[in-house]
C-alpha cells in the first residue's frame, strides 16, 4: 500500500507542475490615414504614415511576425464610391518589407518585444502612381495579426483605411511648348500672313478623373487686333471639336475625357474668314483655356 501511495503523489505532482511563461501581446493603438488626399496625376506614389503600439502584458519576451488581411486575396485594393472603382495599395515596414497579405503565407514582420515593453511600429501605407480613378472616398477594413513562431494568432485588431482622391482636371496644349498643367494655359496660335481664310489649328488636350467643364476666354472678344493700332480689327471664327464657339464673351464646354494619364485631344480651329481692307502690321489675340473637374 505504500509503494501505491507514493506513486499516486508523484503524478499528482507531475501534473500540477507551474507552466512555462508565455508572452501577452495586445495592440493597444493604430493610427492610419483618415481622409487623407490622393492626387491622381501625382508622378509619385502616395505615402501615408500608420503607427502600431503593442504592448507585451507578461514577463516573458515575445517573439512574433505581423502580417495585415484585407478584404480581398493578393494585391490589396481600397474600394470606391462605386464597387467597381479600385486604387491598389501595399503596406510596408522598416527596410521595405512588404506585410503579407495572407495568414498562411509564412512571412511577416518581425517583432520582438521585451517583457513589460511596448513598441511602436511605424509603417507605411503606399499608394502607387498614375491611378486615374473617379474622385470620392476609398477605404478598406484591415485585419492586424500578430502570429507566433508556429503559426498561432496571438493578438488581432481591425481598423479602417481611408484615402479620399481628388477631382482633377488638366490641359494641355499641343503643338506648344509645355506639359499638362491644372487651371489654365494660353499660346500663341499662328495664322501666318493673313488672306481671306486663313486658318490654323491646336488641339487642346485634356485629362481628367471627372467630367470637364472647360472655359474660353479671349482678351480681344473673338477679334485680331493690330499690335499698332488697337482700332484696327479683324473678326476671326473659332470651332472647338466641330462645336463653334463664340468668343464675344467666356464660352463653356463640356467633355468626358477617359480617366487615363493620356487623355483625349480635341482639335480648335481658328479661320479668319475676310481680311478686308486693313493695315498692315501684326494683329494678335489670346485665348486662354481654363479646365475645371466637375464630379
Amino acid at each position: 500500500m505504500s509503494l501505491v501511495h507514493r506513486s499516486l503523489v508523484s503524478a499528482v505532482l507531475l501534473c500540477c507542475a507551474a507552466p512555462a511563461l508565455a508572452c501577452d501581446p495586445q495592440i493597444s493603438r493604430v493610427d492610419g490615414p483618415v481622409n487623407d488626399s490622393y492626387e491622381p496625376f501625382s508622378p509619385d506614389a502616395a505615402t501615408y504614415p500608420l503607427t502600431i503600439t503593442i504592448t507585451n502584458r507578461d514577463e516573458a519576451a515575445c517573439d512574433l511576425r505581423a502580417v495585415a488581411i484585407g478584404t480581398m486575396s493578393g494585391a490589396r485594393r481600397l474600394i470606391g464610391p462605386s464597387s467597381r472603382e479600385r486604387l491598389n495599395y501595399e503596406i510596408f515596414g522598416d527596410q521595405a518589407i512588404r506585410l503579407p497579405n495572407e495568414q498562411a503565407s509564412g512571412f511577416g514582420l518581425p517583432i520582438m518585444i521585451g517583457g513589460q515593453q511596448e513598441v511602436t511600429l511605424r509603417l507605411q501605407v503606399c499608394v502607387a502612381p498614375g491611378q486615374v480613378v473617379a474622385s470620392g472616398i476609398y477605404d478598406e477594413n484591415v485585419e492586424l495579426l500578430l502570429l507566433d513562431r508556429g503559426g498561432e494568432v496571438r493578438e488581432q485588431r481591425r481598423f479602417p483605411l481611408r484615402v479620399r482622391v481628388e477631382a482633377r482636371a488638366q490641359v494641355n496644349l499641343a503643338g506648344t511648348a509645355g506639359v499638362f498643367s491644372n487651371g489654365s494655359r494660353s499660346a500663341l496660335l499662328d495664322l501666318g500672313e493673313l488672306r481671306d481664310g486663313s486658318s490654323n489649328a491646336v488641339f487642346i488636350q485634356l485629362r481628367s478623373n471627372e467630367p470637364v467643364r472647360v472655359r474660353l476666354q479671349s482678351q480681344n472678344k473673338g477679334e485680331l487686333v493690330n499690335v499698332e493700332q488697337p482700332v484696327e480689327r479683324i473678326p476671326y471664327e473659332f470651332v472647338v471639336d466641330g462645336t463653334a464657339v463664340a468668343l464675344s464673351a467666356p464660352a463653356n464646354l463640356r467633355r468626358a475625357p477617359p480617366r487615363s494619364l493620356d487623355g483625349a485631344s480635341y482639335r480648335a480651329v481658328a479661320t479668319v474668314p475676310v481680311v478686308g481692307n486693313r493695315f498692315a502690321g501684326e494683329y494678335r489675340d489670346l485665348i486662354t483655356v481654363s479646365v475645371e473637374a466637375t464630379p
